[in-house]
């Protein structure tokens, strides 16, 4: 997951360091800007995704994904429960952070859930973790995948694997760390 804040001017070439790494799957989640600069980076981000064999995934800005000929795309859960009728065609995925919401996203047609934060992550400062506990009762009852965030590091992410999340996800570490292909390599161990 992105985040051009913590990456700072080099964002873009950090955007496409990690594509070269080969994660599963980039998303570009830049909720503070407008669809226009969102459309500049997400072409970029797509072209970036394309030469590695890298799914991209856009975040929240549904038009965009429709625009930019992307499938995937993931939703905030105040989107989510009330998804657009414009999203045939799309896979929508949804942000979680209960079984509540998990049973709303559902209703509503997500094929994948993102549940967090698992654990303390300073993308929330002062917001504690909901834990594996909570993340396993979620996997538990969940019938789409769900993908753990928050806090999550190739120390703790087999963790979330036992506790049944389908994958990972991590935006500050791949955003600020020296070698995204390492970074990869280490989650991949983790997760095996």
């Amino acid at each position: 997951m992105t985040d051009r804040n913590q990456a700072g001017d080099a964002f873009m070439p950090r955007l496409n360091a990690v594509a070269v790494a080969k994660p599963d799957a980039i998303m570009l989640r830049e909720k503070d800007i407008n669809v226009g600069f969102y459309e500049t980076l997400a072409r970029i981000g797509i072209g970036a995704c394309r030469a590695n064999g890298v799914k991209f995934v856009v975040h929240t800005f549904f038009s965009a994904a429709k625009k930019l000929g992307v499938k995937e795309i993931q939703l905030p859960m105040e989107v989510s429960r009330n998804f657009p009728k414009d999203l045939k065609g799309l896979d929508t995925g949804a942000s979680v952070h209960s079984l509540a919401e998990l049973e709303d996203a559902v209703a509503a047609g997500a094929k994948w859930a993102i549940f967090g934060n698992v654990f303390e992550t300073s993308c929330k400062p002062g917001k504690p973790g909901e834990g594996i506990e909570m993340l396993k009762k979620i996997c538990d009852a969940s019938p789409v995948p769900v993908y753990a965030i928050g806090g999550i590091t190739p120390e703790n992410a087999r963790l979330c694997k036992e506790a049944g999340a389908d994958g990972v996800c991590s935006m500050s570490l791949f955003m600020t760390c020296k070698d995204p292909s390492e970074l990869v390599r280490q989650f991949r161990e983790a997760l095996e």
